[in-house]
């Protein structure tokens, strides 16, 4: 995976500041990297790969989505919201 694609991803995943919240953000981001790599993985070779649930795996992919869809609906508002010269 590129560098643009790698800091891009890093720039999306939150943490706290926590080491739980660090080690979130590493999750989130082996996901996305998994996923890319092959994006017919299922959710329990995720959970197998990450180390945790099957039910975590769906929480993230969950609250990544919501986190897609905020950041569409904000551009496309952004979008819309330019005026013509």
């Amino acid at each position: 995976m590129s560098e643009a694609i790698d800091a891009s991803i890093e720039g999306h995943a939150e943490t706290d500041g926590t080491r739980n919240g660090t080690r979130s953000k590493e999750i989130e981001v082996t996901l996305i990297k998994l996923i890319h790599k092959n994006n017919r993985i299922t959710r329990s070779e995720l959970a197998d790969a990450l180390g945790i649930s099957v039910r975590s795996v769906s929480r993230k992919q969950e609250k990544m989505t919501n986190i897609k869809l905020i950041l569409t609906t904000l551009k496309s508002l952004e979008d819309a919201l330019v005026l013509p010269i």
